[in-house]
């Protein structure tokens, strides 16, 4: 479930990326803005790897809990963050940059969290069982892509492409 959640949260900003570039970038062109949009989320995948460095060691030298514990807490902190945030037209290239922070937050925390479930699950399963537990992790991930399929469909059917960009996002 707390994978589910962390993809969840981490994936909704690619299934709404259109309307993320439209309100922090500057582009008139609505496809560079998706591009632009699209760069954050790289941004996010690529700093996992790093994130599962930093939690690696926070596990191996503290607990897991611990590590589980911030990399739950910095992705639920990052992505409250991102909804608060002002948008280009008020803040201007500052909300930008403060977007792509907080997206390297979210791939931090991810990269720590799903690394550490799948660790966490490999080495607590019994031997004859070790490769199920750990595919368990994956579920995770494709849970949170349904949802957020269902998540940006309905807020398709229920707000205008206008009520999207100016408060629904």
């Amino acid at each position: 479930i707390g994978g589910s959640l962390e993809w969840y949260s981490f994936a909704i900003y690619g299934f709404l990326s259109t309307i993320m570039g439209a309100n922090f970038f500057a582009f008139s062109d609505p496809f560079q803005q998706a591009i632009a949009a699209l760069g954050a989320f790289a941004v996010g995948l690529l700093s996992r790897p790093v994130g599962a460095l930093i939690f690696g060691y926070i596990s191996s030298a503290y607990s897991q809990q611990l590590s589980f514990s911030i990399s739950v807490y910095m992705m639920a902190i990052a992505t409250f963050l991102i909804g608060l945030l002002p948008t280009y037209a008020d803040l201007g290239g500052m909300s930008t940059a403060l977007l792509i922070v907080l997206r390297i937050f979210q791939g931090l925390s991810l990269g720590g969290g799903f690394t550490g479930t799948m660790v966490f699950l490999f080495e607590n399963a019994p031997k004859e069982k070790r490769n199920t537990y750990t595919i368990i992790s994956s579920f995770g991930l494709i849970i949170a892509f349904i949802l957020c399929a269902i998540t940006s469909t309905l807020m398709s059917i229920i707000f205008s492409e206008k009520e999207l960009i100016e408060y629904a996002w």
